[in-house]
């Protein structure tokens, strides 16, 4: 039975390694890409914290250890998880490259299923088991409707549906609740798959929108009322009705919720922080480093399931005359931002107990070694064309801004070469070894800066971002991107000593030379696919080379984002963002604190 009495409310601090990410890039003058290299949860630390610290006993929601249990990592993202009555399943939604999936995960680590897919009628979404375990409502939602159909539980063709609806929840075994528009209003509903029968829920005031419902283990429930279904409120109404009580303001991103069995507390992600919710009002559970979203009790209420979606970068090598791709360093969380030098070493920054380094990786030997001398906060590595320094940059926490900094590989102190420099882009060496070119300064331009230190200077018009030195040394090729309107905005090639700029494109996204310096390569946007463009060098007649097999839509600005050339095979050396999502389930709660 529920109860508002909320007793010994518990509290827990969660406390995790710091998240740092890197924002990049300028465009269109003023926005700037969102790309980040973000640090992920980091599961031991996480048990470390949630285990306990001595003298916070009193403090958790209960005394004894939350362990951790890892129960799916992939790529895509997976939202709204649903536990199955037996405790021995969830199911989730999973989305990668606008394939929508509904998979259910077995606890005891077997292989995941695929219960429904996209089809003609839309994608899947919301699934939510029976209580009986017997069947799944999922919503599948097209480009300009909305439905709910009962799949069964094994697997199968859905056994009913009902058009105009979403967010089924389970009342009972053969009744749910589902958010409906009728008029241009959200509201809710009750259907009876079985029968078909659909009549009004009665939430009291009607006057606010309804977006779902959150039936409370003994009664009534919580509903998400408001103007936006992500950030609504929640507000908690009795068995037998009576005015909704709000429990908790709208305005933070919502990103799921779900009663604990005693019907006491709620358990929600309010702007990506685990919570606990009750009339008393808000707990926070967790800390702005951690992102958990969609938390759902077992019936036990001794286990969490939880979602932490984060960002990687897997590093790949393109054939920029066929397209084809292989991995350079792929399927590792928390890494990204690399490049491949000379003697076949990857250079790139990983994130280590929240600390972001630079590693190198030896591809004959393949053992990864952290560059210490680098520091923290450092990113974007390009190797000498000799092989024996690195240029990179350098997050300056107390001047603020970006430092272009050089680092002899056999030993010694970093330099700094330039400050204030564009963040998250590759410095490009000279051939020669001599001077390393950048961009920087608002507008943005080139500049060229001699590697032994001295004062840079510019070598470009306003404008000039992305530099390319082309292996003979005679030119560097940089993009403007700005707006269409500007007769500027293209590729660019200048000389070293910044003589007669020549516009050799009207698209502004990434160039690298191929590894004899006869052509010049640009990335391009072809509706969902990225093409390699080449051209003699100094020409304005370009081809399509290839199409790059990217196995699914080409993520959002990827042509714009570091692209080097392996200098022994010249292949394209791309970081491609990947979307990654860690299943995990908290277990060892004590349901008598909830």
């Amino acid at each position: 039975t529920s109860t508002d009495d909320d007793g010994d409310i518990p509290t827990v601090e969660i406390g995790s390694s710091s998240i740092k990410a890197v924002e990049i890039r300028r465009r269109r003058r003023l926005i700037r890409v969102g790309l980040a290299t973000a640090a992920v949860l980091l599961l031991g630390s996480t048990v470390g914290f949630l285990g306990g610290r001595v003298g916070m006993e009193k403090l958790r929601p209960d005394p004894g250890r939350w362990g951790l249990h890892t129960l799916y990592e992939g790529s895509g993202s997976m939202r709204n998880i649903s536990w199955s009555p037996s405790g021995a399943e969830v199911v989730a939604e999973v989305e990668k490259d606008g394939i929508f999936e509904i998979m259910v995960v077995p606890i005891d680590q077997q292989e995941p299923r695929i219960l429904a897919e996209n089809n003609s009628d839309g994608v899947p979404i919301w699934p939510a088991y029976s209580p009986d375990g017997q069947a799944i409502a999922v919503t599948r939602m097209s480009d300009s409707s909305m439905s709910m159909e009962i799949l069964p539980a094994v697997g199968g063709a859905a056994v009913s549906v009902l058009d105009n609806a979403s967010r089924g929840a389970w009342i009972a075994p053969g009744k749910l609740v589902v958010s409906r528009i009728t008029e241009g209003v959200s509201g809710l509903w009750t259907w009876e798959p079985d029968t078909g029968q659909v009549t009004p829920y009665p939430v009291d005031p009607t006057s606010r929108q309804y977006w779902a419902a959150v039936p409370r283990p003994g009664g009534g429930g919580a509903f998400l009322g408001g103007g936006s279904d992500t950030r609504a409120g929640i507000f908690v109404g009795r068995p037998g009705g009576g005015a909704a009580e709000e429990w908790l303001e709208g305005g933070g991103l919502l990103q799921g919720l779900s009663w604990h069995p005693k019907g006491r507390s709620l358990a929600a992600s309010v702007g990506h922080l685990l919570v606990r919710i009750t009339k008393s009002g808000r707990l926070d559970l967790s800390t702005p480093a951690l992102s958990l979203d969609f938390p759902a009790f077992d019936r036990t209420g001794t286990r969490l399931a939880v979602i932490d979606q984060h960002n990687s970068y897997d590093i790949v090598a393109a054939d920029p005359l066929t397209g084809s791709l292989r991995c350079v360093k792929c399927g590792e969380a928390k890494v990204g931002w690399g490049s491949v030098g000379p003697e076949a070493s990857v250079f790139y920054r990983r994130v280590v107990g929240g600390v972001p380094l630079l590693y190198r990786v030896d591809r004959e030997r393949g053992d990864d070694q952290p560059v210490l001398a680098a520091g923290s906060q450092a990113s974007c590595p390009a190797v000498s064309p000799d092989g024996t320094r690195l240029a990179y940059l350098s997050n300056n926490q107390d001047a603020g801004g970006v430092d272009l900094m050089v680092l002899a590989l056999s030993g010694g102190e970093p330099v700094t070469l330039a400050t204030g420099v564009e963040g998250s882009e590759f410095p490009s060496w000279s051939p020669d070894g001599r001077s390393v070119a950048f961009a920087a300064g608002s507008p943005l331009q080139v500049w060229v800066v001699s590697a032994a230190g001295g004062e840079p200077r510019a070598v470009s018009p306003p404008g000039g971002d992305y530099p390319a030195w082309s292996p003979d040394g005679r030119w560097i090729a940089y993009s403007v991107w700005t707006d269409s309107s500007d007769a500027n905005q293209g590729a660019w090639l200048v000389s070293p000593e910044g003589n007669s700029p020549t516009k050799v494109s009207s698209h502004p996204t990434r160039l690298a030379w191929s590894r004899d310096g006869r052509q010049l390569l640009q990335l391009r946007r072809e509706q969902e696919a990225i093409a390699v463009y080449s051209a003699k060098a100094g020409r304005k007649q370009w081809k399509r080379s290839a199409v790059l097999n990217l196995d699914g839509p080409a993520p959002e600005h990827f042509e714009y984002l570091p692209l080097t050339v392996d200098p022994a095979t010249g292949d394209l050396i791309l970081n491609r963002r990947v979307r990654r999502s860690t299943l995990m389930v908290f277990e060892g709660l004590d349901p008598n604190r909830w």
